[in-house]
């Protein structure tokens, strides 16, 4: 009777805690927010103007955000819902989490770089479609970092993290793309890396000294066929819609359009051939497991997403997605030894955070080794778009950078982005720590916040008195 009143406790808190969130958005909106020009994105275009751009076809005053961008989302909650007992945390708090993001970011992010950048007028919070752009990658930034803790952190807690790592995504966007003039155009540091570098700092903090450990490697943690199943479609909606996310900033008309989905697609392809061999050659008795083949693909797309819409050939990006294929299935095969590791269960940390820092160094190379424009390799406009410190200077003053000095500018923009990343989750963590905590015997049960009729207690993933967690055999993967 006692945890009868607690849930219910839980959910009132959790209830009156939304709605005043969500009043607080309401004021914040009728006195703050108004729409703005139908230009584009300063944020992600600072440059962008007539005056800047040999060939005004190439680049409309809109940015490509569609509908289709959403079912990114869609995509990861079905992967996420793979864990037995855990489906409706992992997908059902994504619409929640979709929700949150974009009216908290929708005010957080504007107005940081309209204050900081100085652009329009920093008392007042333009918005605009192209806008939405930026506060779609915080969305997906975090709901990546979601995925680390599925399982493992209450309603509040997640509400938390929104809180919190929506402030975070804007400073390090703001830092890395605008006072360093990174190029991450599809996000793979900024987006992919941050955001599961992010989440699993959360849960180090977390359960860095719980003693129970065997309510995160505890057996029987995988779904059952259906499960599966609905994870694979997951991953098959996020490989179809990822270009919406690596093309929203270019219009359809452009080459750098084009190019970006080339290279993704071949790099998505050669990922998936790979993924499949490699967990054939790693798995027991040669067969296949879901984990590696889901995990492997994915990567093929966050690594690629930073060079996407560069000259990288063909061959370069299937060389990118073979890579991305054969050394995550490696990892997520045969990291589950290290103890912390073992946690991440949908292999954030090899799968985005490893991922996206490769595609980092790959976008440090290509700036390095980028052509001067003379040799129309890029054009003037392509090179405002991607490099604009190299035909401008840093912000906008001073000599402009050399290819080999924007390439250290571009590893510069990866080592910050670990920075914030690690230090704001460990901090965010050690805060969701002491606000609404799950009980051990709550770990990976939706019963605990969802009403359901499946999910009683021989779900409940800890034994903690029965089997110590060091005794726990790991299943074979």
């Amino acid at each position: 009777m006692g945890r009868k009143y607690e849930y219910c406790a839980r959910g009132i808190s959790f209830g009156l805690l939304v709605i005043i969130l969500e009043i607080t958005f309401f004021v914040l909106y009728c006195v703050l927010v108004n729409y703005g020009n139908s230009g584009p994105s300063p944020f992600l275009f600072p440059y962008f103007n007539t005056t800047n751009f040999t060939n005004n076809s190439c680049c409309t005053s809109l940015c490509n955000i569609k509908d289709s961008s959403t079912l990114v989302l869609l995509g990861l909650g079905m992967f996420f819902s793979m864990i037995r007992c855990t489906s409706l945390s992992g997908m059902g708090y994504i619409l929640f989490l979709l929700a949150v993001s974009l009216q908290w970011g929708g005010l957080v992010l504007p107005w940081m770089f309209q204050a900081a950048l100085d652009f329009f007028q920093p008392q007042y919070i333009y918005m605009t479609s192209s806008i939405l752009c930026d506060v779609m990658y915080a969305a997906f930034a975090l709901s990546i970092s979601y995925g680390a803790l599925v399982g493992i952190v209450s309603r509040v807690q997640a509400l938390i993290m929104i809180i919190f790592g929506v402030p975070l995504f804007s400073v390090n966007r703001l830092v890395v793309v605008h006072y360093l003039w990174v190029s991450d155009v599809g996000g793979s540091v900024t987006v992919f890396m941050f955001g599961g570098l992010f989440g699993l700092s959360i849960l180090f903090a977390l359960l860095c000294r719980d003693k129970n450990w065997c309510c995160i490697y505890k057996r029987e943690r995988d779904g059952d066929t259906s499960q599966i199943i609905t994870a694979f479609v997951g991953t098959a909606t996020l490989v179809v819609t990822m270009p919406a996310i690596l093309t929203a900033p270019f219009p359809a008309n452009s080459e750098l359009f084009e190019r970006a989905w080339v290279n993704y697609f071949f790099s998505i392809t050669s990922a998936i051939m790979m993924a499949y061999a490699t967990s054939s050659f790693v798995t027991k008795c040669c067969k296949l497991t879901a984990i590696h083949v889901m995990c492997g693909t994915i990567a093929g797309s966050v690594i690629i997403a930073a060079v996407a819409p560069l000259i990288i050939q063909v061959w370069g990006a299937i060389l990118l997605g073979v890579f991305a294929g054969f050394t995550v299935v490696l990892f997520v095969r045969y990291t589950r030894l290290i103890k912390y590791i073992r946690s991440d269960i949908f292999g954030i940390f090899w799968t985005f955070v490893f991922s996206g820092f490769v595609g980092g160094v790959a976008s440090a190379i290509m700036a390095a080794i980028v052509y001067d424009t003379s040799d129309e390799i890029l054009t003037l406009s392509e090179f405002i778009l991607i490099y604009p410190a190299i035909v401008f200077g840093n912000l906008g003053a001073g000599s402009p950078r050399s290819a080999s000095e924007q390439g250290g500018y571009q590893m510069l923009g990866v080592v910050v982005s670990l920075g914030i990343s690690i230090c704001g989750g460990i901090l965010v963590g050690l805060l969701m720590r002491w606000v609404g905590p799950l009980e051990d015997d709550e770990y990976f049960n939706d019963s605990t916040m969802w009403k359901v009729c499946c999910c009683g207690e021989e779900c409940c993933r800890c034994e903690k008195a029965v089997t110590p967690c060091e005794r726990v055999a790991l299943p074979p993967i």
